[in-house]
């Protein structure tokens, strides 16, 4: 059991560390201040990867002593341009914002890019998926006895008595071949496809300056709402209900430790949607509907067969 904690803490240090040496970064006036898109209200980030193409969004940048010269057009933009900026730009950003703007090449829309890249990732990580669905299914036939165990030894704090619990609880883990690692490993991946999503998208240009139906994918839905565009209202409300009966499917197989838990969370994720520039809102309400669908379709099939 030590030895899996002692993994376990590894894996989030060099999670942490891959995450930590680089990010998109605020572009700033010579008062200190961030430099916002007066159009969309976008914070403009100054290390983007590829020059955009708006005159107006040059401008910005250029009176802010940005060398755009330095930087490839975002059509010509390849995983090793530019300098070095760590593992985690090298391994994940840059490549992921390269096929996001060779498929918004041959779709010709960016939001559109961005909804099949979605789709194409978390296809690649069904297996992984289906077998953390699987094991939280099989977590709720193992939890009665987990609490046997865990009421066995309420009372006892001696380390003898703390490691017969630990090897108990480990043969039952090995009774139904279950691996709490598992979990632990969808959920660190799904953090980091997350956030090399976010970056991806907030340092390629050429995002921002491509609409997606009537939505400005630079701009969030609290600007939007301003400008009296009321349609990301219902990019709000899809969001809020995608993520509520995803949670709610989540829950029938593995339950949440609080109730409510999951009407707050969905509150929560809605507020900040109000935040984020609608291009990550689309990655975000594909996402939710694709994991919907996975698990829906993958409880379903396991019951049929008595898997479950």
């Amino acid at each position: 059991m030590r030895s899996k904690n002692k993994n376990r803490n590894i894996i989030v240090l060099l999670v942490l560390v891959l995450l930590m040496t680089s990010c998109a970064k605020n572009l700033k006036n010579d008062k200190g201040k961030p430099v916002r898109n007066p159009k969309t209200g976008q914070n403009m980030v100054e290390n983007i990867i590829c020059q955009p193409e708006n005159k107006d969004v040059r401008k910005l940048y250029e009176d802010n002593k940005v060398d755009l010269n330095k930087l490839p057009k975002c059509n010509q933009f390849k995983p090793g341009s530019g300098a070095y900026e760590g593992l985690f730009n090298s391994i994940l950003v840059k490549p992921l914002a390269y096929i996001i703007i060779k498929i918004a090449g041959l779709v010709n829309n960016y939001g559109l890019s961005i909804i099949i890249v979605t789709i194409l990732v978390r296809l690649l990580l069904v297996p992984l998926m289906t077998k953390q669905l699987k094991q939280s299914e099989q977590m709720k036939h193992i939890q009665p006895d987990i609490k046997k165990i865990e009421k066995k030894y309420e009372n006892k704090k001696d380390q003898e008595s703390l490691m017969k619990k630990s090897m108990e609880i480990n043969e039952l883990y090995r009774k139904y071949n279950f691996n709490p690692f598992t979990s632990f490993l969808s959920s660190i991946l799904s953090l980091v496809i997350l956030l090399s999503f976010y970056e991806a998208i907030l340092r390629i240009p050429a995002i921002y300056e491509d609409p997606f139906l009537v939505f400005d994918l630079a701009s969030s839905a609290f600007v939007g709402l301003k400008l009296h565009n009321y349609w990301y209202i219902i990019l709000i409300i899809l969001n809020g209900l995608i993520t509520y009966f995803s949670m709610k499917k989540n829950e029938e197989m593995n339950p949440m430790p609080y109730p409510g838990m999951n009407i707050m969370m969905t509150t929560m994720l809605i507020f900040v949607s109000f935040m984020v520039p609608t291009a990550v809102l689309l990655y975000w309400i594909t996402q939710n509907i694709f994991n919907l669908i996975q698990t829906y379709i993958i409880s379903s099939r396991e019951v049929k067969h008595g898997n479950l």
